[in-house]
């Protein structure tokens, strides 16, 4: 069975024409039963994700996509520790800091898949690509090279991506990229680009690659190690995006509710370095 890995939704901005009621509706036309929504840069689409996949009985998992170093990289969270650094990395990136990502210390609670197909990185020698996967994954236990095949893709292009990886051992993985339902949709991110960009399209129609293909395409396009890696990755995902996280405050119930938080306002404060001897700053509390 393949599980579908590389899904943008609507929460990728500009990037998909696939929300995630779509989504849904296209997995059950399809017969999937699990399934990973990987947006660019953000995790917003999870919890609404996670949420519609219990009430459809479909296997959700969690990723995203970033660049880092000229590749594509998608990562998924094994477990709550690696969907709190998913979390960490997307937050930083929306505030645009811009140091770059490295993991250099051991850590196995993250899979990464490579997608050759889109890095820049992969037009230089094998050598050099593997220098860099080393360099900035290294300590990644779980790496994968993801192959993006499609009904207009030339098969021997990807043959330069399979050598690579079986040179450096690197498994596999059967990863089209899904930014729409159907073929005839790629319309839709055409007109969403030309929104962004404040330019009119000369054509109403479009066909493109980014489908959810049918399990009969993904056979016909991968081989069975190349399907069969999608379950392994999918089995090593237990993230439960429903445990309980934090805790209520706990309050004394014979201290009343102004005190307390003028107390914890306080100590707030005092943690900035405020100096109280200026009686400004007690009076204004008191005001607020």
């Amino acid at each position: 069975m393949f599980i579908p890995l590389h899904i943008y939704s609507s929460y990728s901005f500009l990037s998909s024409g696939l929300t995630l009621e779509k989504l849904f509706l296209s997995l059950k036309e399809k017969g999937y039963e699990s399934a990973a929504v990987t947006d660019f840069e953000v995790l917003y689409g999870i919890p609404e994700f996670f949420t519609l996949a219990r009430k459809q009985h479909v296997l959700p998992l969690a990723g995203l996509d970033l660049y880092i170093h000229d590749m594509l990289i998608t990562f998924f969270a094994k477990d709550e520790i690696g969907y709190r650094q998913l979390v960490a990395i997307s937050t930083n990136r929306q505030k645009s800091q811009s140091k770059e990502l490295i993991f250099s210390e051991k850590n196995d609670h993250l899979v990464a898949v490579i997608s050759p197909s889109q890095s820049h990185l992969f037009t230089k020698e094998s050598a050099e690509i593997a220098q860099t996967i080393q360099q900035y994954l290294g300590g990644i236990s779980s790496i994968f090279i993801g192959i993006e095949r499609y009904a207009t893709t030339v098969e021997k292009s990807l043959e330069t991506f399979r050598q690579f990886a079986k040179t450096y051992t690197y498994p596999c993985v059967a990863f089209p990229h899904i930014r729409y339902p159907k073929a005839t949709d790629a319309i839709v991110v055409d007109i969403l680009q030309a929104i962004h960009q404040g330019s009119t399209l000369s054509i109403k129609e479009k066909v493109g690659d980014y489908y959810l293909p049918s399990i009969d395409e993904v056979k016909a396009w991968y081989t069975e190690e190349e399907i069969s890696h999608t379950l392994v990755i999918g089995n090593m995902l237990n993230f439960n995006f429903f445990i309980k996280r934090g805790q209520l405050l706990a309050f004394d119930p014979k201290q009343d509710a102004n005190t307390l938080l003028r107390e914890q306002t306080i100590e707030g404060l005092q943690e900035r370095d405020i100096d109280f001897s200026n009686s400004e700053y007690l009076t204004r509390l008191d005001d607020e």
